[in-house]
């Protein structure tokens, strides 16, 4: 019935044949979805969403789920798991923070734009006195990536990590021991914005995935996008 109608689509517009589909908020899980299919031969590729945020909205890894992927998504606000609960019911759905202190009960500052939550108080007060006032704070508890590939993925880190923890991303990073199991590609979020409000990249993230035998193969202006060097033979810039 699918392909029926899908013909008939085509039959109507031909646009429809060729249109693609992202959830993601700059096609991010287009370039990684193709990364994995074209070049690393994985058709439906495993995931650790961490700050997941919502099932479909600005989400890196809905297109997997959509294509028989299965993960597990990480998200800090009670108040948006219940729709992973609903949506994505193949993936494991947990209500934590991540952290890279050892496992704590943690502030967590949700903000009235809930893009933007955060455990940062610095971070979290300098957003309301933009503009974007904190909704509540609620305690979290928070346990490392360690914890989470050890207690939930068996040991085994899965395919793909999307990692968007506001303001923790470098540190959480830092603390993770990459000799131990890894993700084959990392979309991490990497733009900041200084007093002046110009945009900048923290040059740390890169430093410590480079240091880690990840290259940079995309930026999509808000995410950076790595891969195993170990998986794909390229040379941005023509270097060798």
């Amino acid at each position: 019935m699918k392909n029926l109608l899908r013909r008939m689509l085509i039959a109507l517009n031909p646009e429809f044949k060729f249109r693609k589909q992202s959830y993601a908020q700059y096609g991010e899980d287009m370039i990684v979805f193709g990364i994995f299919r074209e070049y690393l031969n994985i058709h439906q590729p495993s995931y650790l969403d961490v700050g997941a945020h919502h099932p479909f909205h600005l989400s890196n890894t809905a297109l997997f789920y959509k294509f028989g992927g299965a993960g597990i998504n990480i998200e800090a606000n009670p108040d948006l798991i219940g729709e992973f609960m609903k949506h994505r019911p193949k993936d494991k759905n947990i209500n934590i923070g991540i952290s890279p202190q050892e496992n704590a009960l943690q502030p967590f500052y949700i903000m009235e734009q809930p893009e933007l939550n955060t455990f940062v108080k610095e971070q979290a007060e300098a957003l309301a006195a933009k503009g974007y006032p904190i909704k509540k704070v609620v305690e979290i508890p928070c346990y490392t990536l360690e914890y989470i590939v050890r207690s939930h993925c068996n040991g085994v880190f899965p395919d793909f990590l999307s990692l968007d923890v506001e303001g923790l991303d470098e540190y959480i990073l830092e603390r993770y021991d990459f000799s131990t199991s890894r993700p084959k590609i990392i979309c991490v979020e990497n733009l900041k914005i200084d007093a002046n409000g110009r945009f900048y990249k923290i040059e740390k993230i890169r430093e410590i995935l480079g240091q880690n035998n990840y290259i940079l193969i995309a930026d999509t202006f808000l995410n950076d996008i790595f891969v195993d060097k170990k998986l794909i033979n390229y040379a941005p810039g023509g270097r060798l």
